[in-house]
C-alpha cells in the first residue's frame, strides 16, 4: 500500500479505504490478468528446479482477464465501500489496452496451471490491505500521477 506503482489493486484498495477520489486512464474498459504471488512462486520454482534446455520467455499468469472497473466493482462489494471515479480518458505512453497471459508455454515446459483463483486471491489481498497504513496515500498517489504527467507519458 506505500508504493503508488505496486500496481492497480493497492491504488484501487487505498482510494476506497481512504476515500480519495480515484483517476482511471483510458475508459475504465482495459482488461488486465490478475496472478496471485503463490502462483508466480511456485512457476519460478519450477524453472529453476527443471529449467527448460534453452533460454525462453514464459508468460506467468491466471490465463484470464478482468475489465478495471469490474475490477472496482468487486473491491467496492467486498469492501462496502465506494470511491469518487474520475474516467480521465488519457492512455499511458506504452501501456497495452488488453492483457491475458497465454499459458500454453509454460504449462508444456514446466507444467504450470495456476492453483489460485482471481476472488480467492483478492478476498487474501484485501484482508491483508485493511491492516496497512493510509497515511499520506492520497498525497502519494497524487505525486505519482504528477510523475507520470511530468514525464510525458500520458497522452
Amino acid at each position: 500500500m506505500r508504493n503508488p506503482y505496486a500496481g492497480i489493486l493497492p491504488l484501487f484498495a487505498g482510494a476506497l479505504m481512504s476515500g480519495e477520489p480515484l483517476q482511471i486512464f483510458e475508459d475504465g474498459f482495459q482488461t488486465r490478468d490478475f496472478v496471485h504471488v503463490v502462483d508466480v512462486v511456485a512457476a519460478t520454482c519450477r524453472a529453476v528446479a527443471e529449467p527448460p534446455n534453452e533460454p525462453v520467455a514464459l508468460n506467468i499468469g491466471s490465463g484470464t482477464s478482468m475489465n478495471l472497473l469490474d475490477l472496482l466493482a468487486e473491491m467496492e462489494l467486498r469492501l462496502n465501500r465506494s470511491t469518487e471515479v474520475q474516467i480521465t480518458g488519457e492512455f499511458r505512453e506504452g501501456d497495452i489496452r488488453h492483457h491475458c497471459a497465454s499459458l500454453e508455454r509454460v504449462g508444456a515446459l514446466l507444467g504450470f496451471v495456476p492453483q489460485v483463483m482471481f476472488r480467492q486471491g483478492l478476498v487474501e489481498f484485501l484482508d491483508w490491505s485493511c491492516g496497512e497504513p493510509l497515511i499520506g496515500f492520497g498525497d502519494r498517489y497524487t505525486a505519482s500521477v504528477a510523475e507520470i504527467r511530468r514525464h510525458r507519458l500520458l497522452q
